[in-house]
């Protein structure tokens, strides 16, 4: 009687997400809380971003921004699951002008130091993984 082995596993490679990848999802679900946060209460939001609204029943420019955000927000989340680096970091080069734009516009507007530093804090953030994305691309780009 001959008995045969079960086949032998092969053992398949899986690395782990890249750190810019990691980041890349944490900025798309910051985006994604922000989403939240500007149409739970638009007032609040808006005077947290620094810019207070003159009527509280105008809350148009932020439900702009919700919009703009929410879709940003899903298209990097989106690629990270793709595991574009090459999409996700040149989706974030374009957009950290806006968090740049935001500070400007705060900073014009008579914000708080600390609120006009948040933004600024945000655009240095996504200068980081957008480096760390090309970085990632350079060497491979996709996660087999």
């Amino acid at each position: 009687m001959t008995t045969t082995a079960p086949p032998a596993r092969v053992a398949r490679s899986r690395r782990r997400p890249p750190v810019a990848h990691l980041l890349a999802a944490v900025v798309g679900l910051y985006g994604l809380l922000n989403v939240v946060r500007a149409l739970v209460d638009p007032v609040a939001f808006a005077e947290d971003f620094g810019i207070p609204l003159l009527a509280p029943s105008e809350t148009t420019f932020v439900t702009v921004y919700a919009s703009r955000t929410a879709v940003l927000s899903l298209a990097v989340l989106a690629l990270v699951a793709l595991r574009q680096s090459r999409a996700v970091a040149a989706l974030v080069s374009v957009a950290v002008l806006l968090p740049v734009a935001d500070a400007v516009q705060t900073w014009t507007a008579g914000a708080g130091g600390a609120t006009v530093l948040r933004h600024v804090l945000i655009a240095m953030a996504l200068v980081v993984v957008t480096l760390l994305c090309w970085r990632e691309d350079r060497r491979g780009g996709q996660i087999r």
